[in-house]
């Protein structure tokens, strides 16, 4: 082996050590961010839930501001505005996808929603569920069938528009709109 191949292999050696090195470093390190994304969610929840406890005692957020300066008061049009009490089918979809810290699958929701003993709305199906998550801006549709929280950064999925079909309406031996003879 000459002083040319053996310089070489060396470097070669040498990158692929520090390619290595560097896709741990990536791995480790968006595991930590997604454990913080996980705390951060989780403690807006709780943030969200301490202003309407304060909001139902008459207290304004606003008076009860700390030094952080984190509690803020919701403005109109704001979702955290919105004091109507969610179903718990929402919380508990939430409180999923910020444990698992990445998007999960419908019918896995459907299972730990089921396991958890919280009725689903309707005819309990998953279009049920998925109807109630669509709602809420904090959910987003990753891809067909995965979701996952806004808070994470993650764009919504695409959206399939369908094509509008055109009614017929049958009418006795017609349909509607033909003339008899």
């Amino acid at each position: 082996m000459s002083e040319k191949d053996h310089q070489s292999s060396m470097t070669e050696s040498a990158l692929l050590d520090a390619l290595k090195s560097v896709q741990e470093r990536i791995a480790q390190t968006e595991n930590e961010r997604s454990n913080l994304e996980a705390a951060i969610t989780v403690a807006r929840q709780e943030e969200r839930l301490l202003i309407q406890l304060l909001e139902l005692r008459g207290i304004r957020p606003s008076d009860s501001k700390q030094k952080t300066g984190t509690i803020r008061t919701p403005v109109s049009g704001d979702k955290q505005a919105n004091t109507k009490p969610k179903h718990p089918l929402v919380d508990a979809v939430f409180e999923e996808l910020a444990s698992a810290g990445r998007p999960v699958h419908i019918s896995d929701l459907m299972r730990i929603v089921r396991a958890r003993g919280i009725s689903i709305p309707g005819s309990g199906s998953q279009a049920n569920l998925i109807s109630y998550l669509r709602r809420e801006r904090q959910f987003v549709r990753t891809s067909r069938g995965m979701y996952g929280l806004a808070v994470w950064g993650l764009d919504d999925g695409p959206t399939i528009q369908r094509q509008k079909r055109k009614r017929v309406r049958f009418t006795g031996d017609n349909i509607k709109g033909e003339q008899t003879k």
